[in-house]
């Protein structure tokens, strides 16, 4: 478990920041979190005596609909009226996109008699602002005049409502209100976080650049022009979305080639659902990048195939670096695979210093001695290794993997056998994640592979170990897919 103790303060950015920041640790890094909040208040205090509650209540009310990762938790621990020395400890992800979660409560275009928009503005803090120092002036680069004047083109020209909303409003309202709202707009703070964490289209007014960092899919501008203003087309801003270009090794991810062929249509169809069933993503609009993998796709692929091949994805599968551009994490994996687990776990076992990680089955006897189209079953002490694979597509010794080397190089079962390898760049993986049926009976795998056929070729496949769960698995994608679920 990796503990984040979190120096607590009273901005609904101070609440929100570690708590989407806990749970970006716990999903890249496979990992419980415990993240422990020591505010500088009292439990029951409320930052002003006017307030509607208290921040504990605001705290955990925030915490409440936070978007879960279900197959790691985030644990919360609070300790009150302390004051750290520092703002936070275990803050070790410098990413562009370190603190980017959300809530389960999404921010959805609801058809209203009149829509509105939600601003957040200085208004009924004035005061506070007017006394920060030059530090934090950046913030607010528009002014209470300025958002006067937006309010009146919102009501004239768009033809909306505009709620108030700031820190006197009961969080439960504030978060209702930018669900159903058509824009959020005002400066870097207070309750423009609660929008950025329901996913509502942002227009922000700050005068940093680390504006665009903390709300990444906001429109930002740096000043108030009311000619501007006036011309700007509101629907256009609702089509902005996240771009989460996250270089982290865990949003890499995403990115999961399977080996395709024709006569394996049906493997590759429950071995996609599979991955879809058990892969839970938490970032909007990101699904797994689940990559067709076959060399018609591939313009650049131009080997022989006259050599000895069972599937059209025999060699592809080592062009996954150089298609993935030499960039983060990519998984490749054979057609015949059924997983049962969220493959993204893989991602604890990522190293820096392997270029690929595998199973590395220990030497066994194929139980044929031909494979498809009766080509000759080939023994070697890596058999099956290169079936699952863990690529690590930065490392150096990967960037030999050009399509010039790709197509030229010979003998093609040099890919098969690591060789452009060294042997200490080649990571292990549990054996749990590439179970042989008919060789290895786990009691809790991972991931299933069907090397020596499943029920997809026929009735004599149904009765191994774990052919009737490939069968269970293809019965649900015909359901769901016939909307029959």
């Amino acid at each position: 478990m990796i503990e984040i103790q979190w120096k607590g303060k009273i901005g609904y950015g101070d609440i929100i920041s570690p708590l989407c920041y806990a749970h970006n640790v716990a999903q890249k890094n496979c990992d419980d979190v415990l993240l422990h909040m020591r505010w500088t208040h009292k439990r029951w205090e409320k930052f002003k005596e006017e307030d509607p509650e208290t921040l504990d209540t605001r705290f955990k009310e925030l915490w409440s609909i936070c978007r879960p990762i279900h197959y790691h938790k985030v644990h919360i621990k609070q300790s009150f009226n302390q004051d750290l020395d520092w703002n936070h400890t275990n803050y070790f992800d410098d990413s562009a996109f370190h603190n980017i979660w959300f809530s389960r409560v999404r921010n959805q275009e609801i058809r209203l008699a009149r829509p509105y928009v939600v601003m957040n503005t200085t208004q009924n803090h004035k005061q506070q602002f007017q006394e920060y120092d030059e530090g934090k002036q950046w913030k607010d680069p528009v002014g209470i005049d300025g958002f006067r004047q937006m309010e009146d083109v919102i009501h004239q020209k768009w033809n909306m409502d505009v709620h108030q909303v700031d820190y006197t409003q009961p969080i439960s309202q504030v978060i209702d209100l930018y669900r159903k709202a058509s824009l959020a707009i005002g400066y870097h703070g207070s309750t423009m976080w609660v929008a950025r964490y329901v996913g509502c289209p942002m227009l922000v007014y700050s005068t940093k650049k680390v504006t665009k960092r903390a709300f990444p899919w906001a429109v930002v501008k740096g000043k108030y022009e009311q000619v501007e203003f006036q011309n700007i087309n509101p629907q256009e801003l609702r089509k902005e979305e996240p771009k989460l270009k996250n270089s982290s090794r865990f949003t890499s991810m995403f990115q999961i080639y399977i080996g395709f062929e024709e006569r394996e249509r049906k493997a590759f169809d429950v071995c996609e659902y599979s991955v879809k069933k058990n892969t839970t993503f938490s970032l909007p609009n990101m699904k797994p990048n689940i990559i067709r993998l076959r060399s018609q796709n591939i313009p650049e692929y131009d080997r022989d195939h006259g050599e000895p091949q069972s599937t059209d994805f025999t060699f592809t599968r080592f062009w996954v670096p150089y298609l993935s551009g030499f960039e983060g994490y990519s998984l490749f994996v054979d057609c015949d695979f059924l997983f049962l687990k969220n493959p993204a776990l893989l991602m604890k076992y990522a190293n820096p210093d392997h270029a690929v990680s595998v199973v590395k089955h220990p030497a066994y006897i194929p139980l044929s001695d031909t494979k498809m189209d009766g080509i000759s079953q080939h023994r070697s002490i890596r058999k099956n290794w290169a079936s699952l694979m863990l690529f690590n597509n930065q490392h150096e010794s990967n960037k030999i993997l050009t399509p010039k080397y790709l197509n030229d190089h010979v003998p093609g079962l040099d890919f098969h056998h690591l060789k452009w390898l060294k042997d200490e760049e080649i990571g292990s993986l549990p054996l749990d994640w590439n179970c042989l049926d008919q060789y290895y009976y786990i009691d809790d795998p991972c991931a299933i592979h069907y090397t020596e056929g499943g029920p997809w070729f026929g009735k004599e496949f149904d009765n191994t170990r774990y052919g009737p769960l490939w069968n269970k698995y293809d019965n649900e994608r015909v359901e769901i897919t016939h909307g029959r679920a």
